[in-house]
């Protein structure tokens, strides 16, 4: 055979088999087809046949909630009619019953004692007794008086206050002028008012009210005459200007004193009202609101009335300079140092290594607070006021003790090794 037939041959049984791959392929592919149709169309009925099922067992358990609402409100009933009927009941028949009834005097495991009727003895065998002569002579019993009630002085009433002619007046605000230091440990910066009253014949009761720690400088015209003056609010208040013989009160959240606390605002009539009744017997006459910490009570300060200086003994129960100004003092104390942007790189750089975070220059420090940024160098005390837009940024390097004081809404970064602290505002962030 020649073998180029061989050739031929071979080359014509590799298209033979070739085409019998492809048909065979082709079938399979058909087959395929027809199965994911059969598959779709079993699909699109399980799904129909599941949403009807849903259907149906939705519609059996909204019957039910019907059914066990219809049920109680039914036995809601029942239960009210029962009680009515049962007070009704006791109305007409065991209250008359139990008015008609008399407690028995007799004592319990006593019989009751019978009446005994007189003897009746002839007058005419009566025969008059004569006086023993070892009877002793009756003694003269003096009627004694009975001691008078020691009188208890309330503490929520002036001692001695004559207030059937008193007028009372209330002035105040939230808070007055703002001072440069603190007079409690509230952490908060605080304020003056300077008050002038002017009310000439009148015999006028105060009442002065802040929520901010407060001291009040209090002046009033020659006729005025001020009996007592109550002092109420959140924080410390502070009284100047008055003489010893003036009676006060300070009733305040911080103080513990249970005889209630407001600040005076033309909202808090009905509490003001309140505090008015306990201290004086009488509603309040008239509130007056300070503007920025000028409180004038029916006359307006004449125009030869400054402001007045802080007080001298109020200056004595300041604790240290606050806001601003106590932040200037530590610096020029050199117990603080402005922030610089290498701290901020060293803080992001310990931050990634020990913990795999980041926090961003604008996440650390907001940009408009970029100058109001502070290293701590030395032990300080956190200076009072730090809150809303005069909040700060701390950073403590190792080895600095923890700061003193009240963060208020102000953040502290610690580089020290000690768990994060938060306090009531600000938050301390701490690299381990």
């Amino acid at each position: 055979m020649n073998p180029n037939d061989k050739l031929l041959d071979k080359l014509q049984n590799e298209a033979f088999a070739r085409d019998r791959r492809i048909k065979q392929k082709r079938l399979e592919k058909e087959k395929l087809k027809d199965t994911l149709k059969a598959l779709a169309q079993t699909t699109e009925l399980s799904e129909q046949a599941l949403l009807t099922l849903a259907g149906q067992m939705s519609e059996r358990q909204q019957q039910k909630a019907r059914s066990r609402r219809r049920w109680w409100r039914v036995g809601l009933f029942v239960v009210f009619i029962t009680l009515c009927l049962l007070a009704g009941y006791a109305l007409h028949f065991v209250w008359p019953v139990a008015d008609k009834v008399s407690v028995s005097p007799v004592r319990p495991h006593q019989a009751p004692m019978e009446s005994v009727p007189a003897a009746t003895i002839p007058i005419e065998r009566l025969q008059p007794i004569a006086p023993s002569p070892a009877r002793v002579a009756p003694v003269a019993i003096m009627p004694v008086e009975p001691l008078p009630k020691p009188v208890v002085q309330s503490p929520c009433q002036f001692a001695d206050l004559d207030t059937s002619a008193l007028s009372v007046y209330a002035g105040g605000a939230y808070k007055g002028h703002k001072l440069d230091y603190a007079i409690d440990n509230s952490g908060h910066q605080a304020t003056q008012f300077d008050v002038l009253v002017n009310l000439p014949g009148q015999a006028v009761g105060l009442i002065l009210g802040a929520y901010e720690p407060s001291i009040w400088q209090v002046r009033w015209t020659a006729k005025t005459q001020i009996k007592a003056v109550l002092v109420t609010g959140y924080h410390q208040q502070i009284v100047e200007g008055l003489p010893d013989d003036i009676p006060r009160i300070i009733s305040t959240y911080k103080s513990g004193h249970s005889c209630g606390h407001t600040y005076v605002s033309s909202k808090k009539q009905s509490q003001i009202n309140f505090l008015s009744q306990r201290f004086f017997a009488q509603p309040v006459t008239q509130i007056h609101s300070a503007k920025q910490g000028q409180l004038n009570i029916s006359m307006p300060m004449s125009a030869s009335v400054a402001r007045l200086s802080v007080p001298t003994r109020a200056m004595e129960h300041s604790k240290a300079l606050a806001g601003e100004a106590g932040l200037n003092e530590l610096l020029h104390q050199g117990l603080i140092r402005p922030l610089t942007e290498d701290d901020v790189l060293r803080w992001q750089k310990k931050q990634v290594l020990d913990h795999n975070t980041f926090m961003s220059l604008s996440e650390i420090v907001h940009s408009s607070r970029r100058g109001h940024a502070y290293v701590i160098l030395h032990d300080i005390t956190v200076p009072a006021g730090l809150y809303g837009a005069h909040s700060v940024t701390f950073f403590l390097p190792k080895g600095v003790p923890y700061p003193k004081g009240k963060l208020g809404h102000s953040s502290l970064y610690d580089f020290n090794y000690s768990p994060t602290r938060i306090n009531k505002y600000g938050v301390t962030y701490s690299l381990d």
